[in-house]
């Protein structure tokens, strides 16, 4: 490498011009490829990692979108006072399969219409 930066500046051969190879040879080999490796390092170092933090995210994104009971069909109720229960049953998959709304609280209070809407659903 210390070549290509003779050519570059040295211009001419005259008395000056071992001392300035030297010059070019010691300044390279103790100043310039130090650095040059350290911060390539040092930008590898930031490739990796953020290289590693995609793969972590793309593992957790995995972990948390799974199903967290696995396969199977799940029944999930909101409960709601005011606007009503929300009713949903999803198959082994996670896909929508019936939602429902149901009035078991007051003011509405249809407590047996909601438990034979519950049962139809199991």
């Amino acid at each position: 490498m210390y070549r290509k930066l003779e050519k570059r500046f040295i211009r001419s051969n005259n008395s000056c011009t071992p001392h300035l190879r030297e010059a070019i040879k010691d300044s390279y080999k103790r100043l310039l490829k130090p650095s040059l490796e350290t911060e390539f390092a040092a930008l590898s170092k930031e490739r990796a990692d953020q290289e590693a933090i995609r793969v972590f995210t793309e593992n957790l994104r995995q972990l948390l979108l799974a199903l967290p009971l696995g396969q199977k069909r799940v029944m999930g109720i909101d409960p709601g006072f005011r606007t009503g229960c929300k009713v949903v049953c999803l198959d082994n998959q996670g896909n929508l399969l019936h939602n429902e709304n149901i009035y078991p609280h007051p003011p509405v209070s249809k407590t047996s219409d909601a438990a034979a809407k519950v049962r139809k659903m199991v």
